[in-house]
């Protein structure tokens, strides 16, 4: 059991429990098909506890009345951060997995192309600000061209790994798919990432990966039937979707994006349980998308 895997245990075990003692920690660690059957100590619990905070940023607290009870002040910041959830939620899964083996071939998941081949070279290179020398290939061309980004930033978007980069040779911003790279290798070169530069807000019109030089944000109303709107208020397709009419026969949603081919692709997947009402451009190019579809089968 890894270090790392102790530290998430004892975040899980708090956060589970809303407030704890040490004592009661303590009988569960013992308890713990990860522990090492032995009581939690205060100082380690103490060393975890300072690990917990500074790498999670979760903020373990006391309530100084009666038993001493620790709880994680700061719940809900760590619910609402993506990453920190995701990566929680991956420690859980490989947690559990390991706490029944037996069930290792009944639990599935997707394969994430090249994900361990380059993705610690970009961690790398962001972390020092490094530029990286990459030879990228795209799947309709059978040329491969070498060429120097600056990476800003990683997403991880229907199990592909992206790289937004900013292209040295072109001097703009680009998303590369890190599984078309054939090599990417850092060039020991720094850059400097501008001052005001969010990731989170760069992609914060989109929906999926796709971006524009030139975005336009629209108001995108969507008709779903209500079984594909339960699925829709249950996982959002964008943070801005919002409930603005619902009847016995269907529910509208309004979104606040910039309507890209990875959008017009999940409005796609839900088939005819859900329709573009607005904008008519929007409703236009579905129909044209609709009918290339319907040519086919002809």
């Amino acid at each position: 059991m890894t270090q790392f895997s102790k530290y998430y245990w004892l975040l899980n075990t708090i956060r589970r429990a809303g407030k704890i003692s040490l004592r009661d920690l303590s009988d569960l660690w013992e308890r713990s098909s990860i522990g090492d059957g032995r009581p939690l100590s205060r100082t380690t619990f103490n060393r975890w506890r300072e690990f917990v905070e500074s790498e999670f940023g979760a903020e373990i607290r006391c309530a100084r009345h009666g038993e001493f009870l620790y709880y994680i002040a700061n719940d809900e910041d760590i619910d609402d951060d993506h990453l920190k959830s995701w990566m929680l939620d991956s420690i859980a899964m490989g947690n559990v997995v390991k706490e029944n083996l037996a069930l290792a071939d009944r639990v599935l998941v997707d394969a994430i192309p090249s994900g361990r081949v380059h993705l610690t070279t970009f961690m790398n290179a962001m972390q020092e600000n490094i530029e990286v020398e990459v030879s990228y290939r795209k799947f309709d061309s059978a040329t491969t061209h070498t060429f120097t980004i600056a990476p800003y930033a990683l997403k991880l978007f229907e199990n592909r790994w992206y790289v937004l980069g900013l292209n040295k040779d072109l001097n703009v911003l680009r998303i590369y798919a890190l599984d078309r790279m054939e090599r990417a290798i850092e060039t020991g070169r720094r850059f400097k990432l501008p001052a005001r530069f969010s990731a989170q807000k760069y992609f914060a019109p989109y929906c999926g990966i796709w971006t524009s030089d030139t975005p336009k944000v629209e108001k995108v109303v969507l008709r779903a039937e209500p079984k594909q709107a339960k699925y829709m208020e249950s996982l959002p397709l964008h943070p801005s979707q919002r409930v603005v009419a619902r009847t016995d026969g269907h529910v509208d949603f309004a979104l606040e994006v910039v309507p890209t081919a990875d959008f017009i692709n999940k409005i796609l997947q839900a088939g005819a349980k859900l329709q573009v009402m607005a904008p008519d451009s929007l409703r236009n190019e579905m129909r044209l998308r609709t009918q290339e579809m319907a040519m086919l089968y002809q």
